[in-house]
């Protein structure tokens, strides 16, 4: 959704798998995408990555890596219930919180 209009895409895929195995390959797929939308849905959610304005070079890439090992630290702190956004927060007011995350 660019526009604010609903887009429709069709992709085709090619595999060896005969005819029969189809469900498995569709069901492969949509596996494939599940996972790749909750991770855009927390970079976008959590990070704030769809309002960085940094362009330039590869910088947005680095910072897309560097965000996605954070967001990577921070599922992993089970201690704190939060939701990444805050938890995203609280790392940047408090160093100690920060250092626990990271095991620095």
């Amino acid at each position: 959704m660019l526009s604010g209009n609903n887009e429709k895409a069709t992709r085709y895929y090619i595999t060896s798998l005969p005819y029969k195995k189809h469900r498995k390959m569709h069901q492969a797929i949509r596996e494939h995408w599940q996972i790749e939308n909750g991770l855009h849905y927390k970079l976008d959610v959590g990070m704030n990555e769809d309002q960085c304005p940094i362009y330039r070079g590869y910088a947005d890439r680095k910072l897309s890596i560097m965000c996605k090992i954070i967001l990577k630290l921070l599922i992993d702190d089970k201690d704190n219930q939060d939701g990444i956004a805050l938890k995203r927060i609280k790392s940047a007011l408090s160093t100690q919180y920060m250092k626990k995350v990271i095991e620095f």
